[in-house]
């Protein structure tokens, strides 16, 4: 099952939700505010579809989200930005694992294959006010 967290931030404050349902997350999408959805997992299907609907993500976008073994690519839309990369660890072997970006007006939607990213160090910046990150 995937697991969604939710950042949701502007300059003044900074709001963090764990396992955040679809539903929730539309509540949640502010216009004075940046959300960032992390979506860990892709297993779930409907969930990929409604979080698709729910940002406007194109279907063969969502595609790509999914069929891990995608080149690297950047695809330019009207309204967002998609990103798909790869992720490179190393713990006790060479790790590489997909991320997705959708980036758009006022939300950013991340997509991994596992639990755990390289963005941790931009959460914790975002959490902590520190930079220009929070600045809208």
């Amino acid at each position: 099952m995937p697991r969604i967290t939710v950042l949701q931030y502007g300059a003044e404050s900074c709001d963090e939700l764990l396992d955040v349902t679809v539903d929730r997350v539309a509540e949640l999408l502010d216009q004075n505010s940046v959300t960032w959805v992390n979506v860990e997992g892709l297993g779930d299907k409907n969930i990929i579809e409604s979080l698709g609907d729910l940002f406007g993500i194109h279907g063969l976008t969502l595609e790509d989200i999914v069929n891990v073994h995608q080149p690297a690519n950047v695809d330019d839309f009207e309204h967002q930005l998609f990103i798909d990369a790869r992720m490179v660890s190393l713990e006790k072997s060479l790790d590489i694992e997909q991320i997705s970006l959708i980036v758009g007006k006022n939300f950013v939607v991340t997509f991994q294959e596992r639990q755990g990213d390289c963005l941790e160090a931009v959460r914790a910046r975002i959490r902590k006010g520190l930079g220009r990150i929070r600045i809208q």
